[in-house]
């Protein structure tokens, strides 16, 4: 359906955005300080669009009744406003953890719209 391709495209993005996000936070986890503002940048970019993959979710769930599909996108954008908080809060550790499991949460919600 239409619905179910607008979702994938855009679950598609928040991957890509999430993936670009996970090279740049290694990029600061061995110290080159100067993509701070870019990891700043994508990570907002990467909320914005998540919420849109969520939405577009949503509509599709109406279709197809896949609630569990909608739960797990409606997780993503609430974990990565957490994450921009830990990142603002400079809580690295924690920051970095959740980061790895943001990059797994994401490809999975691409991989469960492929597979739908």
């Amino acid at each position: 359906s239409a619905a179910l391709t607008r979702a994938r495209l855009a679950a598609l993005a928040t991957t890509v955005l999430i993936a670009v996000q996970a090279v740049l936070g290694i990029l600061l986890a061995v110290k080159v300080k100067s993509v701070e503002p870019i990891h700043e940048g994508v990570a907002y970019a990467t909320f914005l669009v998540s919420i849109v993959a969520a939405v577009l979710v949503f509509l599709w769930t109406r279709e197809s009744g896949r609630k569990p599909v909608l739960y797990h996108a409606i997780s993503i954008p609430v974990l990565l406003a957490v994450q921009i908080g830990l990142g603002s809060m400079k809580i690295e550790s924690v920051h970095m953890a959740l980061g790895v499991l943001m990059v797994v949460a994401v490809g999975a919600l691409w991989n469960l719209l492929r597979k739908a």
